[in-house]
């Protein structure tokens, strides 16, 4: 699936009682114009902070 045209596809995979069709337009609504869902940038945004407020805490 693509999520903006011209750009790489993006693998959306079915959970626990959710079917392909279900996946496919819970992450179209959550990408909001970018690749990777909402959910995902904040998580790596935080640990990019995270790290960067303690760079001895990471080998």
């Amino acid at each position: 699936m693509r999520v903006v045209p011209g750009v790489r596809p993006l693998a959306v995979h079915a959970g626990w009682r959710c079917g392909p069709e279900d996946a496919v337009e819970v992450v179209l609504a959550d990408a909001s114009g970018y690749r990777t869902p909402r959910a995902l940038r904040h998580a790596r945004r935080a640990a990019r902070d995270a790290r960067a407020a303690f760079p001895e805490a990471v080998p």
